[in-house]
């Protein structure tokens, strides 16, 4: 974990490698690349094979340093390091659009085509967090399927516990840190799908009912651990579950209570910052998930002031940032980072229901531990 930044866990690549190569060992025998998702995309794109480092990362099989593949760790886990893409910071030149892609797509052929990089990093460059300095303490908050809280660092730290992610950022010479949760929005589609099924305004009213219940769901608490979790158990077969229901409770206290539980969730990732030393003050929020509920009991869990992300495509902004400096109209990310215009739709705090949450969450950080393992 010293080298890579990461714990072993499921969801990363170096497993999966594992596993297919041991489970099917005939279809291992047929692969020549080992790519990501969008990897495999681009080379149909370019014809040229290539991966970046803030994907690479989080395969397990990285050297978070050196900003490479480990020799070492590939061969103790006898995973083929001739199998796995050559690796470019993600502002990198991959190659030129071929022209069969450029007729499929409607453009020109011989275009630039960047390397490229993972989709939090890139929406925190996207939202001008092109570096430490340059985030000023200030943290993506990312509510997407998943949530994520980044921060930009100007070296590679890794929590001794294994809780956090360290990554690779996509600006070359930065790295990032990174709590992840694998429902925020997701926890909300859910409860949406389980209240509103067939009401195309499900979504709307159940927010606006959920806006008028005070902080605390009327003692309801979610554990949106819907799809297992990331930080801070790392557990696959974590459950979510409502607790504290009680027959007065209806679709506006569930529906806080979900909200809620994604928050503390989040709050329990910015804690584990601040024990690496990080000191965030401010957060920026970002992703699907976001709506003037949400953006509130974020800002009052978190206990920050929580500014609007000026775009709702911070990501596609990043990578869009990355193809400029591919491009050459750019000269690369750390210096043209080219700020959005400050966006003053900032949800402060409220310092009583800061402390109010400050207390119940404390009951929260309890629950995944004295709830049984079904």
């Amino acid at each position: 974990m010293a080298r890579t930044g990461n714990r072993s866990n499921v969801s990363f690549t170096a497993p999966k490698i594992m596993w297919v190569a041991r489970n099917e060992p005939e279809v291992m025998a047929r692969t020549r690349w080992i790519v990501q998702p969008k990897d495999a995309l681009r080379a149909r794109l370019t014809g040229e094979v290539a991966g970046d480092v803030s994907d690479a990362s989080a395969t397990l099989l990285f050297d978070l340093r050196a900003r490479d593949w480990s020799d070492d760790i590939c061969q103790r886990l006898e995973i083929d390091r001739g199998r796995l893409a050559p690796l470019s910071e993600s502002e990198a030149l991959a190659g030129g659009l071929r022209d069969d892609a450029a007729r499929a797509l409607g453009l020109p052929a011989g275009i630039a085509v960047a390397v490229g990089g993972a989709d939090a990093p890139a929406a925190a460059l996207g939202l001008g967090l092109a570096s430490e300095e340059a985030a000023r303490g200030t943290v993506l908050i990312s509510l997407g399927t998943g949530g994520q809280v980044l921060a930009p660092v100007a070296e590679p730290k890794v929590d001794p516990a294994g809780r956090l992610h360290a990554l690779c950022h996509v600006v070359p010479g930065q790295w990032c840190v990174m709590a992840a949760i694998l429902s925020a929005a997701a926890s909300v589609d859910w409860v949406v799908r389980l209240l509103r099924p067939d009401d195309p305004n499900g979504a709307r009213e159940l927010l606006a009912a959920a806006a008028k219940v005070p902080a605390g769901s009327d003692g309801l608490l979610f554990l949106p651990y819907l799809r297992g979790e990331r930080t801070p158990h790392f557990d696959p077969s974590a459950r979510g579950a409502l607790v504290g229901l009680r027959i007065g409770h209806g679709p506006a206290e569930v529906t806080r209570a979900v909200i809620e539980g994604v928050a503390y969730a989040l709050a329990e990732g910015l804690d584990l910052m601040r024990e690496l030393g990080l000191e965030p003050r401010t957060g920026v929020v970002a992703g699907g998930g976001v709506n003037r509920l949400s953006q509130q009991i974020v800002a009052d869990v978190l206990n920050m002031p929580m500014v609007l992300g000026a775009t709702e495509h911070a990501s596609a902004r990043g990578a869009a940032l990355l193809g400029a400096v591919a491009a050459g109209i750019a000269p690369s990310t750390a210096k043209s980072a080219w700020p959005l215009p400050v966006d003053t739709r900032v949800m402060e705090p409220d310092p009583a229901r800061a402390q109010f949450y400050a207390e119940r969450s404390a009951t929260y950080r309890e629950l995944y531990g004295r709830l049984p393992k079904i």
